[in-house]
């Protein structure tokens, strides 16, 4: 649960920073109002279809945890003697 709100707050402070980055951009370079509106368009369209999730990071984390865990419930159900740690 506490990766979770991690990975959240994270997600928050990363959306702004993108926000922030495209404000800073369209500063510099002077776009004209129809063009700020289609890269903040952009900018949305793009974080809505990933809600600002690293796919491939949660995935990994949530794999390794799964696979720490059938370590675990293995080590439990032999005694630990399968792994060689005389637990």
């Amino acid at each position: 649960m506490a990766y979770a709100m991690e990975t959240i707050t994270s997600t928050i402070r990363r959306y702004q920073s993108r926000i922030d980055s495209v404000k800073e951009f369209v500063k510099v370079h002077e776009l004209p109002p129809e063009l700020q509106r289609k890269l903040y368009d952009y900018t949305d369209a793009q974080w809505s279809q990933t809600k600002g999730f690293e796919t491939d990071e949660m995935l990994s984390h949530l794999v390794r945890q799964e696979i720490e865990a059938q370590w675990k419930r293995a080590a439990a159900g032999a005694g630990g003697a399968a792994f060689g740690c005389g637990c």
